[in-house]
């Protein structure tokens, strides 16, 4: 009888409950079509509420501990925040890249130290990947001179392409602008870029918001990319 009842919970749940869902500007990783994966959920759970909003990192971690949010897709330079559970999407390195013309485009590798000084192109505070830069920073000895802000990697990646500067983003991204951009690896240390998905690692987590944990699971998006 309880396996019955929580079988028909579950259901119901699916049927008529709601989904948050957090998420970033843009999800740069190749191993996630969120798109697609909404629509498929939508499709077999019609009568599911679905919200989608987004934000940076930092406020996207704290609805999830909050509860504002059942799930969201953060960046993280670190450990997640106490009380979050994460599933790593992607985990790839950060790069910086100029135009071919780029002085700098001689080089294939620069020590982060490097970077000290230079008009950097870069996310907002807040986000995961300035998150990332600003701690191989501190760890290499300076503070990152961030000279222009974007909220969409992509963005970054034209600004740099247009001669303002240095980009840091992450290498798949980087990969597909190989006919604009010249990347270069970055060491000592090396940043990271992760994307994950989080949601709360204690208290109830709704029927909805676990079969879409299972689908991202599921998506072939756990593999990380080295």
């Amino acid at each position: 009888m309880a396996g019955a009842r929580a079988a028909v919970d579950e259901l119901t749940g699916l049927l008529r409950g709601r989904l948050t869902i957090g998420t970033l500007t843009s999800i740069s990783s190749p191993r996630l079509d969120l798109t697609a994966l909404l629509a498929a959920y939508h499709r077999d759970h019609p009568a599911l509420q679905i919200t989608l909003t987004v934000g940076d990192s930092s406020l996207l971690a704290g609805g999830v501990g909050d509860g504002r949010y059942d799930v969201a897709f953060i960046g993280l330079a670190s450990s997640p925040p106490v009380g979050i559970a994460t599933h790593v999407i992607t985990d790839e390195p950060l790069v910086v890249v100029v135009p071919p013309e780029d002085p700098l485009a001689r080089r294939t590798s620069l020590p982060m130290a490097a970077l000290a000084g230079l008009p950097l192109i870069s996310l907002p505070a807040g986000a995961g990947l300035r998150a990332a830069l600003e701690a191989a920073s501190a760890a290499a000895g300076f503070t990152p001179r961030v000279a222009f802000e974007g909220e969409d990697p992509r963005v970054l990646a034209e600004l740099a392409a247009h001669g303002l500067g240095p980009a840091v983003i992450p290498r798949s991204l980087a990969d597909a602008r190989a006919d604009r951009l010249h990347a270069i690896r970055l060491t000592r240390p090396e940043p990271r870029a992760r994307l994950a998905l989080a949601w709360r690692a204690e208290g109830p987590v709704s029927p909805a918001a676990r079969e879409f944990i299972t689908r991202v699971r599921r998506a072939g998006a756990g593999v990380p990319a080295s």
